[in-house]
């Protein structure tokens, strides 16, 4: 895990999401999406898979929690970031073909990847942040 996802690993992924979209416009997010991009092993360089595998993480975080102190909340309003990060990891060890093993570059860039992708939805539909129970600026 990069070290900048470390200092935040017992936050709550949204509020990661919550603070990139409060602080970066469209654009700068558009940029960090194709510098982390250019991060990737070869192996993970192709657009469909990684819109694949936001689109997992995406249907994970859709999933209420069955049990415990937060049983039936949404998952993306209560998972850490270290959570999220590990959650991606495994799906890509389970469903994904690996070439070579994965490396600690690629999934940094890959989970970065996924939270612009959240940040991007975020900054653009009200109802989103709604779920994520974050806002944007003053008024939501």
């Amino acid at each position: 895990m990069h070290k900048t996802l470390l200092k935040v690993k017992n936050k709550r992924l949204a509020e990661l999401v919550e603070n990139i979209i409060n602080k970066m416009s469209k654009n700068e997010i558009l940029q960090c999406v194709q510098s982390e991009s250019s991060m990737l092993a070869p192996q993970f360089k192709n657009p469909e898979l990684v819109m694949n595998l936001n689109n997992a993480m995406l249907e994970f975080l859709d999933t209420p929690i069955l049990a415990g102190k937060n049983k039936g909340e949404i998952s993306a309003t209560v998972i850490k970031v270290e959570g999220a990060y590990k959650t991606l990891r495994n799906m890509i060890k389970k469903d994904v073909k690996l070439l070579k093993p994965l490396d600690k570059k690629s999934m940094d860039a890959l989970f970065y990847l996924h939270v612009y992708d959240l940040a991007l939805v975020a900054s653009e539909k009200r109802a989103f942040r709604k779920m994520l129970g974050i806002k944007k600026g003053f008024f939501g």
